[in-house]
């Protein structure tokens, strides 16, 4: 098992402005090497949907899940804004459940918010079938909407 990372944290006031810069900097990644991990991904949640999903999710995360979104009884208060499924995935395989769609997460229109590089290079390599909001940051939730997300609608919503 790997060590764990530490976080650094600093004190805004006691930056200088150059040190603030270097701070907020991104680094610069080789992303022909995370497209070509990611490129996999992406095609397995389209094949194997929820499967892929679980499998991906066990892998990276360390985390077993029964079921690929959450379930019903605990979507009362998100339905209340709209939502109707939570997908308990992150990373590229939940990027690609929500662009393709699987048995039991419906397609999204629109694909919002940060991730890490292997969220942002699945949705680049999705871009064409679905419209996004920001590219990677430090973290974050993602979300999908439908192209009724700000009213009714009859496309799913995921939080």
């Amino acid at each position: 098992m790997e060590a764990p990372t530490t976080l650094r944290t600093y004190q805004y006031s006691q930056l200088s402005p150059a040190e603030f810069k270097q701070v907020l900097a991104r680094p610069r990644v080789d992303f022909t090497s995370i497209l070509n991990t990611v490129s996999p991904i992406v095609d397995n949640v389209r094949a194997n949907g929820d499967d892929a999903v679980r499998e991906y999710t066990a892998k990276f995360d360390r985390v077993t899940l029964d079921t690929v979104c959450v379930p019903i009884e605990v979507l009362y208060c998100a339905r209340k804004a709209g939502v109707t499924h939570i997908l308990k995935a992150g990373g590229a395989q939940a990027v690609a459940a929500m662009a393709w769609g699987t048995a039991s997460c419906p397609k999204v229109d629109k694909i919002l918010g940060p991730g890490n590089q292997y969220v942002t290079a699945a949705k680049m390599l999705l871009q064409v079938g679905i419209e996004q909001g920001s590219e990677g940051g430090w973290g974050g939730r993602g979300r999908g909407c439908d192209r009724g997300a700000g009213g009714a609608s009859r496309r799913p919503r995921h939080a």
